[in-house]
């Protein structure tokens, strides 16, 4: 049976991993221990330990056992993830209930026509519904019977990539219900078929970098990300275990940045234009979100162009007997992902230099700023 790391073998993982270390200990160590010695040997050490540590999870991993009797309830499989994770698990023998928004559409029909599509139940799931929530539940608890649910995977989500002046408070509570409050409404209902199979939530957020253009994303992330922590605290005594998983940059894999959406985002920063202030227009600029677009487009270019890295760790969250609490999974098209190389070393940099950073790789080439320092 094939299960997680059937598609890296030991030896290969090793060698990946000894050679980011090796890059990144020589990029961001060297001009420390020129100029700075200790603090130079604490990155060092640092990326080190985190190195072994995904070594040693390797190295020691164990499926649970009887895969072909648990189940798992995944969101958000019309795309992305929820979609390649729902097709994933099938193929190992897991019975997948795949949440839908629209079990009519070419997500769902995809999924009944996978290869292992007998282990595939799809299920219409609104997840800002609580009809609809409800009525899944009742769907998992009639087929799973006294089994009770093996784990919930709280993957869907939306986003808008608008600054926050344009963004309108009916668009952040858009982004809430379904991020935040999806998460927490799907978790409450399935709790008690997770308790009874002694089973595991996995609540997918994000690499917590906060990009310029995604308040709205970052702040629902952020807060499911401190659920989890709460739920996690609160579900050991019933030996349920509660996961989070990070994505890095997959902007572009998931759809989230691509030809398409990017037409769709053009359209959606017409409108939020026209709908905003007359001072926020004069602030910014006509050609404000020309600017924006290409930075955009210009990030969604250095995206990881598969799903699977995100995939594999969502396995290992399902099957393994001993999952982590926490995975931050590297993305970027780029030799390592600078990103979450940024979140790792937080402590060691200061939080000025990560917006230096952020603001110069996001920055719109018509923000009335630059055309100020341009001009003077």
């Amino acid at each position: 049976m094939t299960v997680f790391f059937s598609h890296t073998s030991v030896k290969q993982f090793v060698a990946v991993h000894l050679f980011e270390v090796g890059y990144l200990g020589v990029l961001a160590v060297l001009p420390f221990l020129v100029a700075k010695p200790l603090v130079g040997l604490s990155i060092l050490a640092v990326l080190a330990f985190l190195s072994l540590s995904a070594i040693w999870r390797m190295l020691t991993f164990r499926c649970v056992p009887n895969l072909e009797t648990r189940s798992v309830l995944i969101t958000g499989c019309d795309t992305g993830f929820g979609h390649a994770l729902a097709k994933r698990m099938a193929s190992v023998g897991v019975t997948v209930y795949a949440g839908c928004l629209n079990p009519e559409g070419e997500g769902a029909k995809l999924l009944n026509k996978a290869s292992s599509s007998e282990n595939i139940h799809i299920i219409p799931l609104d997840v800002t519904s609580e009809e609809s929530v409800m009525n899944a539940i009742d769907v998992v608890k009639k087929k799973t019977k006294d089994e009770g649910l093996w784990s919930l995977v709280n993957n869907a989500g939306v986003s808008c990539l608008v600054d926050v002046e344009f963004c309108s408070m009916d668009m952040y509570k858009n982004v809430t219900d379904v991020n935040l409050l999806g998460t927490v409404r799907v978790t409450k209902a399935c709790l008690p078929l997770i308790r009874k199979g002694q089973g595991r939530v996995i609540n997918v957020t994000s690499a917590a970098i906060c990009y310029p253009y995604q308040s709205a994303h970052a702040m629902t992330k952020a807060g499911c990300d401190a659920f989890s922590n709460s739920l996690r605290r609160e579900m050991h005594k019933f030996g349920v275990r509660v996961i989070t998983v990070e994505p890095g940059n997959f902007y572009g894999a998931t759809g989230f940045l691509n030809k398409s959406t990017m037409t769709g985002l053009e359209k959606e920063q017409e409108l939020v234009w026209e709908k905003a202030r007359p001072e926020v227009k004069a602030t910014y600029g006509e050609n404000y979100f020309t600017g924006v677009q290409q930075s955009l487009s210009s990030f969604a270019g250095t995206s990881c162009n598969s799903l699977g890295p995100v995939v594999d760790t969502l396995e290992e969250a399902i099957v393994s007997t001993r999952p982590g609490s926490r995975y931050l999974v590297d993305g970027s098209s780029l030799l390592f992902d600078v990103h979450n190389v940024l979140l790792r070393l937080g402590w060691l940099i200061p939080q000025q230099c990560v917006d230096y950073i952020l603001e110069r790789e996001f920055s719109s080439s018509q923000s009335p700023l630059l055309k100020t320092k341009k001009t003077s």
